[in-house]
C-alpha cells in the first residue's frame, strides 16, 4: 500500500487493484489453429479514504498546559505603563483585580514607585533613579506577577516581583540585578554587576517560579563581560586547563588575563591574552578576596573596582 497523505485529503493507491481484461482470437491458415492470448489494460482506482469515526480532541488551551513543578511556563508577557489600568489575578481568590502603578518624583534625581490594587497602595521601592521596565507576567498555573526593573543609582539595578493576594498588593520578591529576558520555559537572564578581580558586568541564567523566586540554573555561573585585562603583580598558584583536566601551575608577574566566569564564592575562570584558560581559587572574608591567605589587591598590579 502506498500512501500519499496531506492534511486535506488522503489517497490510497493499491497495486492489487490493477487487473488484466480482454481477449483477442486469431485464425491462421486453413488449419484449425487457435491461439489464445491475453492482453489487459491496467485500471488504477483512486478513492478517498472513508472518514474516520474517531472524534478529534479539541486543541489545548493555555489553561490545559501543565507546567513543570520547578519552573511553570511563562505563557504571556505584557509591557505596562503608569497611565493604564490593568488586571492581575489574585493568588488567593483567583479573581481579577484592577491595578495601577505610579512613579512619584521626589526631586530631579529620585522617585518612589507605588503599586495600587483595588484602592490599596504599597510602596514597592522608595528612592530610585528611574524605571527601566514594567511587565505583567502570566504563568501557565494561572498565577500572575507584576515585574518592575529599576535603576537605583549608577546602573545598580533591582528587579521587583509583585502579586495580589486577598485583594492587596504584595511585594513577593526583590533581587539585585536586571531581568533582561524571560523564556517560555521560565528561564530568566539576570544581568548584574559583580566584584571579582575587579568590577564587571555579568549575566547568569535562573529558573523563575510563579511566586517570584529565582533559582540559579544548575552548573550556571556568572558569565563576566571584561572590558580590559588585569596584570599579575606577584607570582601565585593557579590551575590551567589541559584538555579536559586542570593542571596546577603558577601565574607569573607580568601575565595579563581576562576574568571570564565565576561562582562569586570560591573560584574565577580566566583567559590570558595569549589564549591560555585557567582557574583561580579564592576565599571571601568581609567581601575581600584572598588566594592562599594573600589579598588579590596585593597579587595584581591594579584591579578596576567601581567606587
Amino acid at each position: 500500500m502506498i500512501f500519499l497523505e496531506s492534511e486535506a485529503i488522503r489517497v490510497n493507491m493499491n497495486p492489487n487493484d490493477c487487473k488484466f481484461h480482454g481477449r483477442r482470437t486469431l485464425a491462421i491458415g486453413l488449419a484449425a489453429a487457435l491461439v489464445l492470448t491475453m492482453a489487459a489494460a491496467c485500471t488504477v482506482k483512486t478513492q478517498p479514504e472513508e472518514p474516520s469515526a474517531a472524534v478529534t480532541a479539541p486543541s489545548q488551551t493555555p489553561e490545559d498546559t501543565v507546567a513543570p513543578a520547578n519552573a511553570p511556563l511563562v505563557r504571556a508577557q505584557r509591557i505596562l505603563s503608569p497611565e493604564e489600568t490593568f488586571s492581575v489575578r489574585d493568588r488567593a481568590t483567583g479573581e481579577l483585580v484592577d491595578c495601577t502603578f505610579e512613579v512619584r518624583a521626589l526631586d530631579e534625581w529620585d522617585s518612589n514607585l507605588y503599586l495600587t490594587a483595588a484602592g490599596q497602595e504599597i510602596a514597592v521601592v522608595e528612592i530610585f533613579s528611574y524605571l527601566e521596565e514594567a511587565k505583567l507576567l502570566e504563568f501557565s498555573d494561572g498565577s500572575e506577577l507584576v515585574m518592575f526593573v529599576l535603576d537605583e543609582m549608577s546602573d545598580d539595578f533591582y528587579t521587583c516581583f509583585c502579586s495580589v493576594e486577598n485583594g492587596k498588593p504584595v511585594l513577593a520578591n526583590e533581587v539585585y540585578g536586571s531581568v533582561t529576558e524571560i523564556d517560555l520555559d521560565g528561564t530568566a537572564q539576570l544581568s548584574l554587576v559583580v566584584d571579582v578581580l575587579g568590577t564587571w558586568g555579568a549575566v547568569r541564567s535562573y529558573d523563575l517560579s510563579s511566586d517570584g523566586t529565582m533559582t540559579p540554573k544548575p552548573d550556571s555561573l556568572y558569565e563576566l563581560i571584561p572590558y580590559m585585562p588585569v596584570e599579575v603583580g606577584q607570582a601565585f598558584r593557579a590551575s590551567f586547563r589541559d584538555g579536559g583536566d586542570w593542571v596546577e601551575g603558577t601565574l607569573e608577574p607580568g601575565t595579563q588575563l581576562y576574568p571570564t566566569a565565576t561562582d562569586q564564592e570560591s573560584f574565577c575562570l580566566f583567559r590570558t591574552v595569549d589564549g591560555r584558560e585557567g582557574k583561580i581559587e579564592f576565599t571571601m572574608v568581609d567581601y575581600m578576596m584572598y588566594v592562599d591567605g594573600v589579598s588579590v589587591d596585593e597579587l595584581f598590579v591594579s584591579l578596576p573596582y567601581a567606587g
